[in-house]
């Protein structure tokens, strides 16, 4: 009596495996499955039905009567793979994560063009000067902000506290920089 119980398991899994392996599964799927692993209707029946009562499984789309030696078995339409409140709620925690990691992206690239378009008008300005006017401008977080034109090379820091931008700065909004010398300001007066 062993051997069977020890194929009925094995059987059990491998269904349970082809559900898994996809996610939901078809009716005609799952009878090309039986048919190819020379499995009955009714044994499938069985097996699904063990799957879902050990809370593997859930069925939709309603069910439809299959024909059997043993006469008609009903069978669901479709099979899913059914997601324990445990998995969830930890999905729903990654996408939520997810979700704040794209805001926190795309607030930070519009902090950097809104950083860079600043510092193409305003080419060296003091720290204070430059986190108060980014502030104003709706930038959350300069530090993260000049830490990154740092790393880009696009600025320098003086050991004063004056940011300088380099030439490797991106032009934008026209790209037309202030002159940098007090006579160029002094001949366009």
């Amino acid at each position: 009596m062993a051997p069977k119980e020890h194929k009925y398991d094995n059987l059990l899994r491998k269904v349970y495996e082809l559900i898994k392996s996809k996610g939901e599964v078809n009716l005609d799927e799952l009878l090309k499955w039986v048919k190819h692993n020379e499995m009955g209707p009714f044994t499938l029946s069985m097996i699904l039905e063990d799957l879902r009562k050990k809370g593997l499984v859930q069925f939709s789309g309603g069910t439809k009567v299959v024909e059997d030696l043993l006469g008609g078995v009903e069978l669901p339409l479709r099979v899913s793979v059914k997601i324990s409140e445990a998995e969830v709620s930890k999905r729903k925690k990654i996408e939520k994560r997810e979700k704040e990691d794209e805001g926190e992206l795309s607030h930070m690239e519009d902090g950097l063009y809104k950083a860079i378009r600043y510092l193409n008008r305003y080419w060296s300005v003091g720290e204070i000067r430059f986190s108060i006017d980014l502030k104003a401008m709706g930038v959350r977080d300069v530090r993260k902000i000049l830490r990154k034109l740092l790393e880009l090379g696009y600025i320098t820091v003086s050991e004063l506290g004056v940011i300088n931008a380099t030439e490797k700065l991106p032009k934008v909004d026209g790209g037309e920089r202030l002159p940098k010398e007090l006579a160029d300001i002094l001949k366009e007066t």
